[in-house]
């Protein structure tokens, strides 16, 4: 792992591809990353002509791959956004392909072939980029800065993404490489490891417990002085065990209940496999309220997670002593009082439809908040498969909440039985929710029975 922090460059190798088709990538890809040099700051004034002029010093250098004498039957080599990383360098489009614009229909299809690429889909190239001093990706006869790829992409995920989503495959490609684009960028002042394994869950690995030990060198902004990070590759432990380890750590180390969202149903690694532990090598997706995907990616509404655990012969048990949940008005200012920019949050704008969801969900919020206090409210939201849980201070307010939910479940059914009267993306939500409310998995006293 040590070795690309040690290199004095690390290449990327993405494969070969016709020389045409990487033109066509390479230009449209650096007409993306001008646009987003110029969202960040003005480029620098330039005569008419001077872009095509420097065309050959800049934004395609021409130059032999071995430094020698091309042969006649030997293809030029190319490389693109030269080292000074000056926008001149990106606005300068290959002659043969002058007429696409990334603004023309059906043009950003271009760029799918090469995040259709392999390279994207693995775990341990994560190291590659993030902890090498320098890198060059080469992709046929091209070469070109991995800075190029961060730049285009953040770009298409900002303004452009609905053109190329129906490109499944180029689409996932290009999530891998905007993540750690940014990983780069924040140096480890963002991501928790935690959320670093989710970002990377979808990733391929030859061997499953390179999951998790191809991102225990990476800089996280939870890795302090402890000793929760030294786990270190260890390859006479099984996968069972490494996951077990990671599981433990973060439920109990780390608090981060969100763990249990993961958790997948089916076949066990193991016999002894605990049920808390998540698969990571088929973990599942959280549903529609698990995490921060109930705020518009903002922070999770969980706070203190209390875990302990209880060993015997067969089985490691765990037990939730208790979680404190903020109010709902917090949940709802993520919503509608703050407006997520592309600039800040580097994802997407929501789709329309998400929007609607957003506001169907302040509908509910309003209705209850006549009826019942916010933090039931938050309980009754928050009490689902996302292993959101509650802490209950007695018999009677373990009844008042089972009642509340209740009656929550029911007016829930009752719009979904009045479909007919709403709109198809609250008929859709409301789907949501009822799902929710069907899955709903536990939630603990303050003795931390489960039920």
């Amino acid at each position: 792992m040590g070795i690309y922090t040690c290199g004095a460059k690390v290449l990327i190798w993405l494969g070969n591809v016709e020389p045409v088709k990487a033109f066509l990538n390479l230009d449209m890809l650096c007409q993306l990353a001008a646009e987003e040099d110029d969202t960040v700051s003005s480029p620098p004034a330039s005569a008419p002509n001077e872009s095509y002029n420097n065309s050959l010093s800049g934004n395609r250098e021409l130059f032999p791959v071995d430094q020698e004498p091309p042969r006649e039957d030997s293809t030029p080599h190319y490389r693109w956004y030269n080292n000074d990383r000056s926008c001149i360098s990106l606005v300068t489009p290959d002659p043969s392909s002058s007429d696409l614009s990334i603004h023309k229909q059906g043009s950003l299809k271009n760029i799918c072939p090469i995040f259709e690429t392999h390279w994207f889909q693995r775990v341990w190239v994560i190291q590659e980029y993030i902890k090498s001093s320098s890198t060059e990706v080469f992709w046929g006869n091209a070469s070109f800065s991995f800075e190029l790829l961060g730049k285009a992409v953040t770009s298409v995920m900002g303004y452009h993404y609905s053109k190329i989503a129906n490109y499944t495959e180029a689409c996932t490609g290009m999530q891998s490489c905007f993540d750690i684009y940014r990983m780069r960028q924040d140096d480890g002042t963002t991501n928790t490891f935690f959320k670093t394994l989710l970002l990377t869950k979808d990733r391929k690995a030859t061997d499953p417990r390179d999951k998790i030990f191809a991102l225990v060198e990476l800089p996280f902004c939870d890795r302090g002085e402890d000793t929760f990070f030294p786990l270190a590759p260890d390859y006479s432990l099984d996968v069972a065990e490494v996951y077990y380890i990671t599981a433990r750590r973060l439920l109990l180390e780390r608090k981060e209940i969100d763990v249990l969202a993961y958790v997948k149903p089916g076949s066990l690694i193991s016999e002894n496999w605990p049920s808390w532990v998540p698969d990571w090598t088929h973990c599942r997706s959280p549903n529609a309220f698990a995490g921060r995907k109930v705020s518009a990616y903002t922070p999770a509404i969980i706070h203190e997670a209390k875990c302990r655990f209880c060993f015997n012969e067969r089985y490691n048990s765990l037990s939730v002593g208790g979680i404190v949940v903020d109010r709902i008005d917090y949940l709802s200012a993520d919503i509608f009082d703050r407006n997520p920019s592309t600039k800040q949050y580097g994802l997407r704008k929501l789709s329309r439809l998400r929007r609607s969801w957003l506001h169907a969900i302040n509908a509910f919020i309003n209705h209850f908040s006549d009826r019942f206090d916010e933090k039931t409210l938050a309980k009754s939201l928050t009490a689902g498969g996302g292993a959101h849980l509650v802490v209950l201070e007695g018999e009677d307010e373990e009844e008042t909440f089972m009642t509340d939910y209740r009656n929550f479940a029911a007016y829930v059914k009752t719009r979904e039985e009045s479909a007919r009267d709403y709109s198809e993306t609250t008929n859709t939500f409301v789907n949501l929710v009822c799902n929710t409310v069907a899955r709903r998995r536990f939630f603990v006293t303050e003795s931390g029975m489960l039920g």
